[in-house]
């Protein structure tokens, strides 16, 4: 078996109080770290910790004040990333996406269009 990517999402109950929710979420992220740890050890898959990144995401309430590590090693912290071809930010949604693909084909148009600039004056000096 081999795993090239891997994603998880760990969740709070919103009702609670936001101090209970960033120690729960503290204990929970220990927990799976230490689950993920272990997978890693029994399957001889080392975790990359230079690749790995962690995001928040919250509707009214910032980023939480703790930092999240695994193995003595401070995990980053980043504001989207991209998991299997699809952007994933903080406010999901799709208007990321949109926007990222728009960019790609305006490069690519501009890019065949330059192409067949550069072709149609050479067939005007023949």
């Amino acid at each position: 078996m081999f795993a090239d990517d891997l994603a998880a999402a760990i969740a709070r109950n919103i009702g609670d109080k936001y101090s209970f929710q960033c120690l729960d979420l503290e204990r929970k992220l220990k927990l799976f770290f230490d689950y993920l740890e272990y997978y890693a050890i029994l399957s001889i898959q080392p975790i990359n910790l230079t690749k790995t990144e962690g995001m928040w995401s919250a509707r009214a309430i910032g980023p939480p004040k703790f930092d999240i590590s695994l193995a003595d090693t401070k995990i980053k912290r980043v504001s989207e990333y991209k998991y299997l071809g699809y952007w994933v930010i903080p406010k999901i949604g799709w208007s990321s996406m949109i926007n990222k693909t728009l960019i790609q084909i305006r490069q690519r148009v501009s890019m065949v269009n330059s192409f067949s600039k550069k072709t149609k004056r050479r067939n005007d000096r023949s």
